[in-house]
């Protein structure tokens, strides 16, 4: 096949240059647009970005490495780059100011730009050898690779499973028969060990992974899936929820709760082109098949969340997804402080067929306050009085000792609290 997995087109052979307009959020090695990149603008790996600043003037040239995109933005991360030692004007290269913030340029045009400087092609770029900037690239190449979307937020995965594509960042869905609901754990930091004790009977404990039982994470072959590798052996263990404890004042009335995450939708053979050589069994010849293709649709949606004691009203982001909730439990403690545990759960039933198209992917949960002031919404969580004989909880509780914590997440998914 022409295209890598998980991408959204066919890379180009030639390498492009671009223009590239300072919308003043640029950092070091980096480029950040406020808008993602319509269709007639496809900056690649491989292109090179002259970035221009408001004077209209050449500001530094790029090589692109990475290139990711978001539903309202875009980063672009260089290899190499070259600051213009002195300002080069786009007229005096003969040059119009473009009317899009980014527009297509002669590569001859750039290394005119470049021979002012003693550069001779673009060959003479040197790499950048910032060792926190490369740390940084690795590791957004590693969650690009493990969570996801690595082909941005409408890539298409083709030819092979979602789950076997993402090892993270999955929320399974129910099967028959599977009790729905969560467990939420009882509000810690009771001024007394009898208000622990007697809320911990009222609400059993949320255990992280206590379902992980009842949703094994396997692929199973399908009769159109023939050619997927078959791991129905696998023991993976996913959940069908995440969550979050945190704490928030006395005199927060409510709350801004946005969950989103990631469904993938099968693309009908008739809607794509993609192929690969598979041989025929009744004949034994070689023909060209159509492969599975998967396309990503974001979901979720921001909801407002009173602070009233009792059991959270179960809230749908995402009008699409009814089946998709959070729920909850809001407890105040005995300084009037609000004790929030939140959960985003995948209520729906896994199909017979296509199975990847109940699961949820790349899920994440943002907690912001209502207003815009600067009052702080988010308490330190306040630690239990409750004596627990934990080696580990001591342990970390001396390596993080000077670190405050606001938030306590249930399962490795993405959760943002946000002060």
């Amino acid at each position: 096949m022409d295209q890598e997995r998980g991408s959204t087109g066919l890379r180009r052979t030639d390498a492009q240059t671009w223009l590239v307009m300072e919308e003043g959020l640029s950092g070091p090695y980096c480029v950040r647009l406020e808008s993602a990149l319509s269709g007639s603008v496809s900056i690649e790996e491989g292109d090179w970005v002259v970035l221009v600043d408001r004077d209209n003037a050449l500001e530094r040239l790029g090589h692109v490495c990475r290139v990711r995109t978001g539903l309202e933005n875009t980063s672009i991360y260089f290899d190499r780059e070259h600051t213009f030692k002195e300002a080069v004007a786009l007229p005096d290269l003969g040059l119009l100011t473009p009317e899009q913030k980014v527009a297509r340029v002669r590569p001859e045009d750039v290394a005119a730009a470049l021979a002012r400087d003693g550069l001779t092609s673009l060959d003479n770029v040197p790499l950048i050898a910032d060792a926190n900037y490369v740390r940084e690239l690795l590791e957004l190449a590693t969650r690009d690779d493990l969570l996801g979307p690595a082909g941005g937020p409408e890539e298409l995965i083709v030819d092979m499973s979602v789950r076997d594509r993402y090892l993270v960042g999955k929320l399974a869905p129910r099967r028959p028969g599977e009790v729905e609901g969560v467990q939420v754990e009882p509000a810690s930091a009771a001024d007394e060990v009898e208000t622990a004790v007697d809320e911990a009977r009222e609400a059993p404990l949320h255990e992280p992974g206590a379902e992980f039982n009842r949703a094994g994470g396997r692929v199973e072959p399908e009769d159109d899936a023939l050619d997927e590798i078959d791991t129905t052996n696998n023991q993976s263990l996913v959940p069908s929820s995440m969550g979050l404890t945190f704490c928030v004042g006395p005199d927060v009335g409510e709350i801004s709760v946005t969950a989103r995450w990631g469904r993938y939708e099968r693309v009908p053979n008739d809607e794509h082109g993609y192929t690969k050589p598979r041989r025929n069994r009744k004949t034994g010849e070689q023909e060209e098949a159509k492969v599975k293709v998967w396309r990503r649709v974001p979901c979720g949606g921001t909801a407002v969340l009173p602070m009233a004691d009792g059991r959270i009203r179960p809230l749908i982001p995402d009008s699409r997804e009814s089946e998709v909730r959070l729920q909850g439990t809001v407890r105040t403690n005995a300084n009037g402080e609000r004790l929030v545990t939140l959960f985003l759960v995948n209520g729906q039933l896994e199909p017979e067929t296509n199975r990847d198209s109940a699961w949820l992917f790349q899920p994440e949960i943002l907690v912001r306050g209502r207003d815009d002031s600067d009052r702080q919404v988010f308490r330190r969580r306040p630690a239990s009085d409750v004596v627990v004989d934990d080696a580990e909880r001591d342990h970390l509780g001396l390596i993080y000792r000077r670190r405050v914590e606001f938030g306590r997440a249930s399962c490795r998914e993405r959760v943002l609290v946000t002060v």
